[in-house]
C-alpha cells in the first residue's frame, strides 16, 4: 500500500514498513499528539518484543504515522 503526500509543492511517496525499536521516539511524539491517553513507550516496546504486527507510515526517513 502506498500513498502520495505533499511536500512543499512536490509529491513524496509514502509506504508502510515494519516498526523498529529505533522508531519509538518519533512514534511516541505522534502518539502523544494523537491521543488524550497515549500508550507508553514500554507498551510499544513490549509489543515489538512479542512480535505483534506494527507498521509505520513513512516518506523517506520521515515517520508520518
Amino acid at each position: 500500500m502506498s500513498a502520495v503526500a505533499a511536500d512543499h509543492g512536490r509529491e513524496r511517496r509514502t509506504a508502510l514498513r515494519p516498526m523498529r525499536e529505533g522508531d519509538l521516539d518519533e512514534v511516541m511524539r505522534i502518539e502523544q499528539r494523537a491521543y488524550p491517553f497515549p500508550w507508553t513507550v514500554g507498551i510499544f516496546r513490549d509489543c515489538l518484543r512479542a512480535a505483534y504486527p506494527a507498521r509505520v507510515l513513512h516518506a523517506g526517513e520521515d515517520i508520518l504515522g
